[in-house]
């Protein structure tokens, strides 16, 4: 089971991803924003961030920049397919990229790859 933590501002999607997470047995945290994001990513250290590309950004930096958090995956979603927020995403250290509205079955395939880097790193 692998800790994810969720940062979503919209209830809506962030009900959507705890259901589909934790009905593939992953133990979920959700945030509703990106302060909230970094305080609860430095206490308990996800195997998993999702951030909104709304704070992801900021937040991706945040947690790139300190030895706690540095190598957690982060997947950035968004409902907006740019190119230019998707060259921020990835410029800022996201390792996945993902734009709404996704499938459960799309949302658990990232998953389980980001997962899988982090147990089996190449």
């Amino acid at each position: 089971m692998a800790k994810v933590l969720v940062a979503e501002s919209n209830t809506d999607l962030q009900q959507f991803i705890q259901a589909c997470l934790t009905a593939a047995g992953h133990d979920v945290t959700v945030v509703p924003d990106g302060a909230a994001a970094l305080a609860t990513a430095t206490l308990t250290r996800p195997d998993l961030c999702i951030l909104d590309v709304t704070h992801g950004v900021d937040v991706c930096q945040a947690l790139r920049g300190d030895p706690a958090t540095a190598l957690s995956p982060i997947m950035i979603v968004t409902s907006m397919m740019d190119v230019l927020d998707l060259d921020d995403a990835l410029a800022c250290g996201a390792d996945e990229y993902l734009v709404k509205p996704f499938s459960p079955r799309n949302l658990l395939t990232h998953v389980a790859r980001l997962l899988a880097r982090v147990t089996d790193p190449v």
